[in-house]
């Protein structure tokens, strides 16, 4: 969990964001039926409502942070629920920032819903999506970089994806966002120099040049933030890896023989894949995307036309081109263009089909019937996985589209500033630029301006999260 904020005032809250802090509650633990269930419950004075349902010894209600065996009760007959474990957590020590508690209860349906019961007759609501996060957040538990490190740890399936959830959730591209805010504000402070002192020595073109060069490398170094978009993306939803080539070439079969099971319907009348399906598998620990496409060719049927354009369409968006030509058929015109429709680094042209003719050449043969030649396939796809992922986890990096357009934004803002010095402009309108990149950089951690930007983020939360 990411360490508790010295600073005493959020900047979400700071800008004005809503903060609702009544008591909430929520299962926080898997599906039921399970051997234990946690809920979690949160909110300003919610020990003291929690009291009306969890019966507990009087001097253990200041003992925080420990396991403490208690009843449950049924708060409308006074029967007892269950005899759960609970945890308390006083203000601001708290994963919230509140005053909260975990209840360890047996996980069993008809206890949870009668524990749930009771705590909304005693004034808890249930929790919204990402609610208790959203609240860790506006308490500066930690900053909005760390909470969609925070998202993607829950949701990682690899340890590709737990590298790039560690890098953020520890704050390593927060860190380098402050440090940068830090440099344009000291250029802003040079620029305001100018504006009130426009005719003294402290204000000359040299310190103005000094300002000029602390925003140059603020922004090649925004630029390099954003070249990392590609690998983080692929680090945490999965390297896309389409199968293309004409009719019968292969493409069901393969996709089926990777997962491990029949997905893609296998037949020799060409055309029988109309739209292209995509399945999520774990290779030698890389989360991967197969995309099984529409054969390529002249067809006449509009539906099979719609489902071909959609294929090559896909590619265009795919981290990996693998085409796929049978080994028992020539390399025609078409087979060529769409060895040639990708670019060399996201493409691998394999020969199918090998137990029917063994003397093809490609860049990789194989037989899905036999299994000759599939572990040579997926290194190479693993391997392509590796060089779009290196360095994730071990530098700052961004995973996101709003990460990614906050960057955007402020570059945008910073080649203006530098187009504006370079004609002379006034030290106002320099100031301005800086302003804008500043406010696009700190919104990177979370210095955001709407309660719509958190309620998109935190909605994607799991409920109890």
């Amino acid at each position: 969990m990411p360490q508790d904020s010295n600073s005493t005032k959020s900047p979400a809250t700071s800008a004005g964001l809503s903060f609702d802090d009544d008591c909430i509650f929520a299962l926080a633990s898997g599906r039921l039926p399970s051997a234990v269930a946690v809920v979690r419950v949160s909110g300003r004075d919610c020990l003291e409502k929690l009291r009306q349902v969890v019966h507990l010894a009087e001097n253990k209600w200041a003992k925080f942070r420990q396991m403490h065996l208690c009843s449950v009760i049924d708060a409308e007959s006074g029967s007892e629920i269950d005899k759960p474990l609970v945890c308390l957590f006083q203000s601001p020590k708290s994963f919230t920032g509140e005053d909260s508690a975990e209840i360890h209860i047996h996980g069993s349906p008809i206890v949870w819903a009668k524990l749930a019961k009771s705590l909304r007759n005693v004034g808890f609501r249930d929790a919204l999506p990402g609610e208790f996060s959203r609240r860790a957040f506006l308490n500066q538990k930690f900053d909005l970089a760390q909470a969609e490190g925070l998202h993607l740890l829950i949701q990682s399936e690899t340890e590709t994806q737990f590298r790039c959830a560690q890098s953020l959730l520890v704050g390593s591209l927060s860190k380098l966002a402050i440090a940068l805010r830090q440099q344009l504000i000291e250029a802003l402070a040079i620029i305001e120099l100018k504006i009130d002192f426009p005719d003294e020595e402290e204000s000359s073109h040299q310190n103005m040049q000094a300002a000029f060069d602390k925003v140059s490398r603020v922004q090649a170094t925004l630029k390099e933030l954003s070249a990392s978009y590609r690998a983080g993306t692929i680090a945490h939803d999965g390297f896309k890896v389409a199968l293309i080539g004409p009719p019968n070439a292969g493409k069901s079969t393969l996709l089926n023989k990777i997962l491990g099971h029949e997905r893609s319907i296998v037949s020799e009348i060409p055309g029988t894949t109309r739209d292209y399906i995509q399945e999520t598998v774990i290779l030698n620990g890389r989360l991967i995307r197969m995309i099984d496409t529409a054969g390529i060719r002249i067809a006449s049927d509009q539906i099979e036309q719609q489902g071909i354009q959609r294929s090559l369409e896909v590619t265009q968006n795919a981290d990996l081109v693998i085409v796929l030509v049978a080994a028992n058929d020539q390399m025609d015109a078409a087979a060529n263009a769409l060895v040639n429709g990708s670019p060399s680094d996201r493409r691998l042209l394999v020969r199918t089909k090998s137990d029917l003719r063994s003397t093809a050449t490609g860049d990789l043969v194989l037989s899905a019937v036999t299994g000759e030649g599939m572990e040579k396939l997926i290194g190479a796809i693993c391997e392509r996985f590796d060089s779009q992922t290196a360095g994730i986890g071990e530098q700052a990096f961004i995973s996101s589209e709003r990460q990614a357009s906050a960057i955007a934004d402020a570059v945008k803002f910073l080649q203006q500033f530098e187009r504006e010095f370079r004609n002379h402009a006034f030290a106002e309108i320099l100031g301005f630029e800086v302003q804008n990149a500043i406010r696009s950089v700190e919104s990177i951690v979370g210095r955001v301006d709407a309660d719509d930007i958190l309620g998109q983020i935190f909605s994607q939360f799991c409920i109890g999260k």
